[in-house]
């Protein structure tokens, strides 16, 4: 499985002010029987989102060297 995460700008309504979220990406590799690709908004970076969203999965992960992977 590839993974990764992109900032995205996201205004709230009521909010003045635009944040930071982050949809973070997987998808299987050309090889897999299943062919997929997941997009996961999340509000931030945390190394905890995708530990969480993988939870239970086996296999090998390809990713950038961002730390939050490395959990």
């Amino acid at each position: 499985m590839h993974a990764d995460e992109t900032p995205v700008t996201v205004m709230q309504i009521g909010e003045k002010k635009p944040r930071k979220g982050y949809v973070w990406v997987y998808t299987t590799t050309q090889y897999n029987s299943v062919q997929a690709v997941v997009y996961d908004f999340q509000p931030s970076r945390s190394g905890q989102h995708p530990q969480d969203f993988l939870k239970g999965w086996q296999g090998q992960l390809v990713c950038d060297d961002y730390s939050g992977y490395k959990a």
